[in-house]
C-alpha cells in the first residue's frame, strides 16, 4: 500500500490529508509537471521533509495525486515549503514560467511610463475592447496559504484585512459585511460569490478544508462602485472600475 491511514496534525472533521508512504502509481491519465518532475529518488529524499507549520511532501502532491487532469499537480502550504521542497518546484516553476528560480531574479517595472500604446493600438483598443481589469495577487507574510490554513488562520488573515480596510483613504472607505452577520442580505451574498465557488471547490476538495473558506468569506463595500471580498482563496479582492486587486 502507498499511503496510509496515519493522523494528520491539521486534519480537521471536514478534511483529511493523506500520507504517501511510497510514490504514488502514477497513471496515463495523470499529466501534471509534479507528476513529471517526482521521482523515486526525490520522493525518498522529501517524503519525511515539513515545515515549521507541518505542511509535508504528502499534502505537497496530494492535489495532482488525486485530479490528474491538474496542470501543476501541488499546493504549497506556507511560504517555507518553497525553500523546503525546491528540488520539487524549482522544476516546475522554471518548466511552467520559463523562469530559473536558481539562477534567475524577478524584475518588476511598475512605471506606466515606460509603456507603449501607439495610435493604431488605441483604435484597435477602442473598437474591440468593453472593459478591462487589472489583478495582483499577494500573500501575507507570516500566516499559512490556503491549501495548509487553519480556521485560526484564516480568522487572523481576517483581522489584518480588516485593520487595512479601516485604514483605506476616504475615497476608498465603506462597510465591511463578514458572513454570518448579514441577516437577510447574506443570502444575496453568497448567490453573488456562488461563481467564485464553484470554479475552485474541485482543488479545494482535494488540498483544503472547504467549510474552512466558505465560513470565512466576507465582502467589504465601499461607498464608490468599489468593492472587496475575502474569497474562496482568503485573499482580498479590491474591485475598482476597471481594476481588481487580489491580496492572497
Amino acid at each position: 500500500m502507498w499511503y496510509n491511514s496515519l493522523i494528520d496534525p491539521k486534519d480537521s472533521e471536514d478534511f483529511k490529508y493523506i500520507n504517501f508512504t511510497e510514490l504514488p502509481p502514477f497513471t496515463d491519465k495523470h499529466k501534471s509537471l509534479m507528476c513529471k518532475t517526482l521521482t523515486p529518488e526525490l520522493f525518498a529524499k522529501l517524503k519525511n521533509v515539513k515545515s515549521s507549520k507541518g505542511y509535508s511532501l504528502s499534502n505537497v502532491i496530494q492535489a495532482g495525486v488525486l485530479l490528474p487532469d491538474l496542470d501543476i499537480g501541488c499546493t504549497m502550504g506556507d511560504e517555507e515549503c518553497f525553500e523546503l521542497f525546491k528540488d520539487l518546484i524549482d522544476p516546475i516553476v522554471k518548466d511552467w514560467h520559463q523562469f530559473d528560480p536558481a539562477t534567475q531574479t524577478h524584475k518588476s517595472d511598475l512605471n506606466y511610463d515606460r509603456l507603449v500604446f501607439t495610435a493604431e493600438d488605441r483604435a484597435l483598443f477602442a473598437k474591440y475592447v468593453k472593459s478591462t481589469r487589472i489583478r495582483a495577487a499577494r500573500n501575507i507574510s507570516g500566516f499559512s496559504l490556503p491549501a495548509g490554513s487553519s480556521m485560526e488562520d484564516r480568522l487572523a488573515v481576517e483581522e489584518v484585512l480588516k485593520t487595512a480596510f479601516s485604514n483605506l483613504p476616504n475615497n476608498l472607505k465603506g462597510t465591511y459585511f463578514p458572513l454570518g452577520g448579514l441577516g437577510d442580505q447574506e443570502d444575496e451574498l453568497r448567490v453573488r460569490l456562488s461563481l467564485s465557488l464553484s470554479l475552485s471547490l474541485s482543488l479545494m476538495c482535494v488540498c483544503v478544508c472547504t467549510p474552512i473558506f466558505i465560513h470565512t468569506l466576507s465582502h467589504p463595500h465601499t461607498h464608490t462602485h468599489t468593492h472587496t471580498h475575502i474569497d474562496t482563496h482568503t485573499c482580498a479582492c479590491f474591485h475598482l472600475p476597471g481594476v481588481a486587486i487580489h491580496m492572497c
